[in-house]
């Protein structure tokens, strides 16, 4: 099945997290709190990470007050950063990521 998004929406697939620094450096998922911490209920908290993905499919561009179409600032195939919780969540069978984001929902194009 193909996904067409309409205009203004952007579909980007969602790369996976990478645990490893560049200096290879291994991240794990959560930091253990010490038993001091344990006892007084403390957690982390939690602050929500942007998503990395990559721009598959764009729908056609809002136009401006004067009829003409906005100028894209990044196409297809462009790596982006699209916030925490920006856009729709949809998921492929295979184990793909992907949201539907507005255009300017789109935080910054990685170069």
């Amino acid at each position: 099945m193909r996904i067409r998004p309409l205009t203004g929406q952007v579909l980007v697939q969602i790369l996976p997290r990478d645990k490893r620094s560049a200096g290879g450096i291994e991240f794990p998922d959560e930091v253990p709190l010490s038993p001091e911490a344990v006892q007084a209920g403390h957690r982390h908290p939690e602050k929500p990470k942007p998503h990395i993905g990559i721009v598959r499919e764009m729908g056609r561009w809002p136009k401006t007050r004067n009829g003409l179409a906005q100028m894209p600032q990044f196409g297809i195939g462009a790596k982006v950063i699209v916030g925490f919780n920006a856009g729709i969540q949809m998921r492929r069978d295979i184990g793909e990521n992907f949201r539907m984001v507005l255009n300017e929902e789109v935080i910054a194009v990685l170069t």
